[in-house]
């Protein structure tokens, strides 16, 4: 089930802009990674060489993305999962991952709302003036929403 969302966490709209001659758009809907696993996972990879960190990779991803625009050559959609991650071009790959991982900020999704646009311009804008990461702005955003406060 693509939509299906753990009780976990929260989900949030990415975006990632073609590539001319090496992707399309890739609209998606991921659970940010929390600073905690964040911080596990990095640790773990540092150790590792290239073929098993790239199937760690995919595998966070596949259990991260909730759903995603991606289709194949009959334009059908292609499941979440951790090989169909591992199958992706360089770019969109490792792109992919620092959105999840929250190193890397999204592309603005012309799709998207005004209100959307402006609040992620808005996290983007404060991540970059108090340079930190934007997955640990908005991790902090959301433990005060949560919170009430």
């Amino acid at each position: 089930m693509l939509n299906y969302t753990p009780e976990d966490g929260y989900t949030e709209p990415g975006f990632i802009r073609a590539e001319e001659g090496l992707h399309g758009d890739l609209r998606f809907l991921f659970r940010p990674l929390l600073v905690e696993r964040q911080a596990a996972i990095i640790t773990s990879l540092e150790t590792m060489k290239s073929g098993p960190k790239v199937r760690k990779i995919a595998r966070v991803l596949a259990e991260q993305i909730t759903d995603w625009s991606l289709i194949d050559g009959q334009r059908d959609p292609v499941p979440v999962t951790e090989a169909t991650a591992s199958r992706l071009k360089f770019s969109l790959f490792y792109r992919l991952w620092g959105i999840v991982l929250g190193t890397e900020a999204t592309d603005i999704d012309p799709q998207w709302e005004q209100e959307r646009t402006d609040e992620e311009l808005a996290f983007q804008s404060q991540a970059a003036e108090s340079e930190t990461p934007v997955g640990q702005v908005k991790e902090g955003a959301h433990r005060k929403n949560s919170s009430g406060g």
